[in-house]
């Protein structure tokens, strides 16, 4: 599918290996009042289906975010029809210490480390990526942060990202108080008759 530059609704997609923030950073900027959070892990070609749809029904936002925790989700996307689309991508990666001991937390044993999209050798990947996006072929929609830079600095490396993006900065995305905790399911806290709000 072809995506018109000129779609007003701008697409968010959050990419990195599991567990190192990629539900964190979605939801909280999805607590951004001009951005639609889709809240659920998707494939970017369905998120982009998705955002068009959104397009077609105005929804109030100007951005809506999506997330799948692999890179080799996006890559095919990227290979083929990221050029011709207005998406944006965040590329997140961590500390593979914190990376694995809380993969290792979750699911109480080693498979996942040697196969699939958990594995060592996916992180390896990666983190290459990462580096060659980051540092020696960077491309202006595809923005890449470390998880240990979310809350460092007054959020100064999240605001950046935002700030290229186009999505204006509210102090209040970080205030938990105002939102309820949608990495469990939980609803934006905004109009309950909005069906776009689960």
């Amino acid at each position: 599918m072809n995506v018109d530059e000129r779609m007003s609704l701008v697409p968010i997609f959050i990419v990195g290996h599991s567990h190192t923030g990629t539900s964190i950073l979605r939801s909280v900027i999805g607590h951004s009042s001009s951005v639609l959070d889709l809240n659920q892990e998707i494939n970017v070609d369905k998120f982009i289906q998705k955002s068009l749809e959104l397009e077609r029904q105005n929804v109030g936002e100007k951005f809506v975010i999506g997330k799948r925790p692999a890179w080799k989700y996006f890559e095919g996307f990227y290979n083929t029809e990221f050029e011709s689309s207005n998406l944006h991508a965040i590329f997140v990666i961590r500390n593979p210490y914190y990376v694995f001991s809380s993969l290792l937390k979750r699911f109480s044993n080693m498979d996942h480390f040697y196969r699939g999209v958990r594995s060592f050798e996916s992180f390896e990947k990666y983190a290459k990526v990462f580096h060659e996006r980051k540092f020696l072929n960077p491309h202006p929609r595809i923005h890449c942060i470390r998880y240990e830079d979310f809350f460092k600095n007054n959020h100064e490396e999240i605001k950046e990202v935002l700030g290229n993006i186009g999505v204006p900065w509210d102090d209040d995305i970080f205030d938990n108080t105002k939102h309820v905790n949608k990495l469990n399911g939980g609803l934006k806290q905004k109009d309950p008759k909005d069906p776009h709000c689960a």
